[in-house]
């Protein structure tokens, strides 16, 4: 099995027994390259999203535009 190209590690801090902040620490080859709150992550993850999906309709429209050919 290869190793992964990504990896991310998860940190929580915790005041009074009650989560107060979580951490997401993104590596990539082992590198890190970006560290950020759990809400940047999203928004982080909904704009990957966004992009692949960006992709995926540039090649639908294109098979679209070949059939009506």
């Amino acid at each position: 099995m290869s190793n992964p190209i990504f990896k991310i590690i998860k940190s929580c801090s915790y005041s009074g027994g009650i989560k107060c902040m979580e951490e997401y620490t993104i590596a990539l080859y082992s590198k890190y390259i970006c560290t950020c709150a759990r809400e940047e992550l999203i928004e982080l993850r909904n704009q990957l999203d966004l992009a692949l999906n960006d992709q995926r309709i540039v090649v639908n429209e294109k098979r679209d535009s070949d059939e009506r050919q």
